[in-house]
């Protein structure tokens, strides 16, 4: 444990032995990467101006949700 995880990165961390539970996490995690899409830096300035502004603006708020 760091603090810069805790209180800049808004990271956390869990502890289980439930293999069950860790089954499901891993199946969840694959499912997601199929379904994502690679973000480059090429990529991210093709995006408008509105949205980069409107995503600056949610990272602003990120750390209260």
């Amino acid at each position: 444990m760091d603090f810069r995880s805790f209180y800049q990165q808004f990271e956390c961390a869990v502890y289980t032995s439930d293999k069950e539970f860790m089954n499901a996490v891993e199946k969840d995690f694959r499912e997601s990467v199929l379904v994502s899409t690679k973000i480059s830096e090429h990529t991210s300035f093709r995006r408008s101006l509105l949205y980069r502004i409107y995503a600056g603006l949610m990272q602003l708020f990120a750390p209260f949700m």
